[in-house]
């Protein structure tokens, strides 16, 4: 048991820990963020799936994106981060799909 936290963009987990073994991203939201929402986890002690409203920072991409700007994630740094394993020769380049058509801008 123990607490799950995770950055996500929609449905991919961008980031996850539990307990106090995880990244804390809270530097990126402003008060603004912090919302109600529901929240679905296991609870192992009853054996089913529980909804209980928690308070959890959320914000459009928009918002956070100066921030992670900020902080060094930027475009380029994206296209290096994903053309690393081709550079320590993991892979080959024509074995990826090209950078530009990885996302959706």
């Amino acid at each position: 048991m123990g607490t799950v936290i995770t950055l996500s963009l929609g449905n991919l987990e961008v980031d996850w820990g539990k307990n106090y073994n995880h990244t804390n991203h809270s530097s990126l939201f402003q008060p603004k963020n912090l919302k109600v929402f529901n929240v679905k986890y296991h609870d192992e002690d009853e054996e089913k799936y529980v909804t209980k409203k928690k308070e959890v920072l959320m914000a459009p991409l928009r918002e956070i994106l100066p921030r992670l700007e900020l902080l060094g994630y930027t475009l380029e740094s994206a296209r290096k981060m994903y053309y690393f394993p081709v550079e320590m020769g993991y892979m080959q380049k024509k074995d990826l799909l090209p950078f530009e058509n990885s996302f959706i801008l």
